[in-house]
């Protein structure tokens, strides 16, 4: 928490964390090559929608953690998580090449975060987390959102070849942010 002075209206500021969560279950149609987007769908796949990260349109906010859970266990492969201020038109198709950022979308890329290798943490999930301890991860992650728009918008992409997936497998992806 951090008392600064508000310098429009003189009061003290506090850092406000909120916590918001996208979830999707993969398509996982066949194995996954490096540089390989996780989606939904194989033919019509939707971004990761991270709804209402910031209290009004176009406002900003800091990402200071960042989590990733797989509902199966001895998931080991590292992923990245292209982030922008809106609806990318890059690859979004589960187990296609990614192409992001395309040019048509470095107006509204936001940069990256990269996480370590999953573990799994007992019966069930497989889990990463990024964090400003983390040196490569690129967290901490400030972030403008876009005019009239509240959400940020990612693209998940394997930095790993991995063969162990499961068809509809749920990865969920919590983002801790400070506004």
């Amino acid at each position: 928490m951090s008392f600064g002075r508000d310098t429009d209206i003189g009061y003290p500021t506090v850092d406000v964390k909120k916590t918001v969560i996208s979830t999707q279950d993969v398509a996982a149609a066949e194995n996954y090559d490096v540089n390989d987007v996780l989606c939904n769908n194989v033919s019509t796949g939707i971004p990761w929608n991270f709804a209402d990260v910031v209290n009004g349109p176009g406002r900003s906010g800091k990402i200071v953690k960042a989590q990733i859970t797989v509902e199966t266990t001895a998931q080991a492969h590292r992923l990245t998580l292209h982030l922008f201020s809106q609806t990318p038109t890059s690859e979004l198709d589960d187990n296609k090449v990614n192409t992001g950022p395309a040019d048509a979308d470095r107006g509204f890329y936001l940069g990256k975060i990269d996480f370590p290798a999953l573990e799994s943490l007992g019966a069930g999930n497989s889990d990463t987390l990024a964090v400003e301890s983390s040196p490569t991860s690129g967290v901490p992650f400030e972030f403008k959102c876009a005019v009239g728009d509240t959400d940020l918008y990612g693209i998940l992409v394997t930095r790993d070849a991995f063969t162990n997936e499961t068809v509809d497998d749920e990865y969920k992806i919590t983002l801790s942010i400070e506004l």
